[in-house]
């Protein structure tokens, strides 16, 4: 009979390529805090996808008696505790922002795994232009790229932008502002978000032009 420490050990390895997968997961698709019975019964339910995946490769090391080989049981448990869940759920992830998944899912009537509009555009960490209409009717411009940052849910939406730009009366863009180090906007303060395309050019004739009015 397992003493009580070997059942913990065992209960342990099967729980943690669930874990690992629901965080990787979680990553990718934030979700709001979810129950301490509900998170165990995710990774109950991922550990077991994961084990039924590798089963043929369990089944077939204990016919050919492969789990005496000490190097052997090393591979197979960083392959299925921790690159299986990891690599896996990654490939899992990006196999659900395909437009074949988007049809499956329109077609079975299954809701997009991203929860807000906010998360879904920034989550694409596509280079843009924004416009920013404040509620105290204040517009400020600015350029959101690599170096910007956009928090994801369940926290409070904020929004810093790496450049901020100079604005014409009309609201419109008029230019980098000369020495900006961008600026941070809260979201509980903005009544509208605009995006603009943007060609990589623009950027860097932007730079130039604000340097040249230093």
């Amino acid at each position: 009979m397992p003493t009580s420490i070997q059942a913990v050990i065992v209960i342990a390895l099967f729980l943690m390529p669930g874990f690992i997968a629901r965080s990787i997961l979680s990553s990718v698709y934030p979700t709001s805090e979810p129950s301490e019975s509900r998170l165990a019964l995710t990774a109950i339910t991922l550990s077991c996808m994961n084990y039924g995946i590798w089963s043929w490769l369990l089944i077939l090391s204990w016919q050919k008696h492969w789990y005496k080989s000490d190097s052997f049981l090393a591979f197979l448990a960083v392959l299925i505790l921790f690159l299986s869940p990891v690599v896996g759920t990654l490939a899992i992830a990006k196999l659900m922002q395909t437009s074949a998944f988007r049809s499956v899912r329109e077609t079975f009537g299954i809701r997009h795994p991203v929860p807000k509009a906010w998360d879904y555009f920034f989550g694409k960490r596509a280079a843009c232009w924004i416009i920013v209409t404040l509620k105290s009717g204040r517009v400020i411009g600015g350029y959101y790229g690599t170096e910007s940052f956009a928090s994801s849910f369940p926290h409070e939406e904020d929004l810093y932008l790496e450049l901020l730009c100079d604005m014409t009366p009309e609201g419109r863009l008029n230019g980098i502002t000369p020495l900006t180090l961008g600026g941070i906007i809260r979201m509980e303060d903005v009544q509208l978000l605009e995006f603009f395309r943007y060609v990589p050019q623009e950027i860097e004739y932007a730079l130039e032009e604000s340097d040249g009015g230093e």
